[in-house]
């Protein structure tokens, strides 16, 4: 038999390890291969036991490790991912303090803002100029920091005043900015540090101050009342004296009156003619002075006599009166005529007359009674005492006697005017002694008045 040999060498277990298997583009990483006595290395072509590899792409590595004539491969795969490059989009990179600017970033899937901001897109609002660093990230790789700078200009700080934010319909205010270097107002489009303005109604107004290529605004308001204007309603503007006129105001919310009066209606009584005005106000706004004249005529003083004023049933009396052009009397029934200023009366018992006296439009009354009496003894009385006065006529100095003591008797002593000049009472006694001679001469009539009854006698002054 022929024999022969079959010699069995072992062959390596190759192995690699990575030192990162996930790379950032630009990256490296370290191969390192065991297991082999040499090594050869493919892509790369090195025969080193450790290699370095900085691969663009993800890439798949195979070492082949061999122990005399025998070998064997292992591979290990590279990830490589892109390194982000950060793309910025700004507004604008000067603004004006206030103001905001947006920023939109590009070229990552996730953003680091330092000193503020978020996300891919941002608003900033700096006080003041600044630096703004964004880092972008895809996964595990992070770009380079991008800069930019937001330079912010100081806005103006804008005031505004008016000499009054309330006027009256007509006035006119001054308004005056500052802050700024030029300014634009609106309505009116002036552009003067002061305006003067004369709204009609309440208005607002707009000023926008400048400072180089920054600008604010501030606005004013001014408010705008109506002046009134007053109207009055007068019954009538000319009276008599002692009789008034109502006087209504419209057009205002308070009136003030001269040189009488309150409110929006006053009734008025002048003595004589007289120029009134009325100033109308809604609350801070005064309409001009509203002037009316009240016209006064002089009513007549009526003054009425009769004389007698006192009669004896028959009788008659005359009944005068003065102060008027023209006499109207009532009642007429008992009188020679309804009109005139001297009229004789004859009434049959006692009778209040009164005349109406006129001047033109303005007339005035008086009233006059004229006593009547029967002048036949004493009225009414139920006993049978008499009552004598002597001597009659008397020179002021006279007795009265009863026939009888009377409890009480009053004693009234009346003028031919109707006037009472005395009065005395006389009790429990039947004679007395009346003094009337300080009196005027003429005729008087004597009342003698019991519990019984009253009688009137005449008596005669000499």
């Amino acid at each position: 038999p022929k024999n022969f040999t079959i010699t069995v060498n072992t062959s390596p277990t190759v192995a690699v390890t990575a030192s990162s298997a996930s790379l950032c583009a630009g990256q490296s990483a370290t191969l390192t291969a065991s297991g082999a006595t040499t090594y050869a290395w493919l892509p790369g072509s090195q025969t080193t036991t450790v290699i370095a590899v900085t691969p663009t792409t993800n890439t798949t590595y195979t070492v082949t490790g061999s122990n005399g004539t025998c070998s064997s491969s292992k591979t290990i795969s590279i990830n490589v991912s892109t390194t982000p490059t950060v793309a910025t989009s700004i507004t604008n990179t000067t603004i004006c303090s206030g103001s905001t600017v947006l920023v939109s970033l590009t070229g990552a899937s996730s953003y680091t803002w330092s000193p503020s901001g978020s996300g891919s897109s941002s608003t900033l609002s700096p006080t003041s100029t600044r630096i703004y660093t964004v880092t972008g990230s895809n996964g595990g790789c992070t770009s380079t920091p991008k800069n930019f700078t937001i330079t912010v200009n100081t806005s103006p700080t804008v005031a505004v005043t008016a000499s009054s934010a309330s006027l009256c319909a007509g006035q006119s205010a001054t308004l005056t900015a500052s802050g700024a270097t030029t300014y634009a107002w609106l309505p009116g489009s002036q552009t003067t540090t002061v305006v003067a303005v004369t709204p009609t109604t309440n208005t607002t107004y707009t000023v926008t101050g400048s400072k180089g290529t920054c600008s604010s605004s501030k606005t004013i308001s001014i408010n705008v009342s109506t002046t009134p204007t007053v109207a009055t309603s007068i019954t009538n503007t000319t009276i008599c004296s002692g009789s008034s006129v109502l006087v209504s105001l419209t057009g205002a919310s308070s009136y003030i009156w001269s040189p009488s009066g309150s409110g929006s209606s006053s009734t008025l009584s002048p003595a004589s003619t007289t120029i009134y005005t009325v100033t109308g106000s809604n609350g801070g706004c005064i309409g001009t002075s509203k002037i009316f004249t009240i016209n006064t005529t002089p009513s007549p003083t009526v003054t009425s006599i009769a004389s007698p004023s006192l009669i004896c049933t028959g009788q008659s009396a005359t009944l005068t009166v003065s102060g008027a052009t023209n006499y109207t009397w009532t009642p007429s029934a008992t009188l020679s005529s309804a009109n005139g200023s001297a009229v004789v009366a004859n009434p049959t018992t006692t009778t209040v007359y009164t005349v109406i006296g006129s001047n033109g439009t303005c007339n005035s009354n008086s009233s006059i009674s004229l006593t009547v009496s029967a002048c036949t003894g004493i009225e009414n009385l139920a006993t049978p005492e008499t009552i004598s006065i002597y001597p009659n006529p008397n020179n002021g100095v006279f007795t009265i006697s009863t026939s009888t003591s009377i409890e009480s008797l009053n004693i009234t002593i009346i003028n031919a005017l109707g006037q009472t000049v005395k009065t005395e009472t006389i009790k429990n006694s039947n004679q007395t002694i009346i003094d009337i001679s300080m009196m005027s001469k003429g005729v008087y009539y004597l009342k003698a008045k019991t519990n019984e009854g009253t009688r009137l006698f005449k008596v005669i002054l000499e």
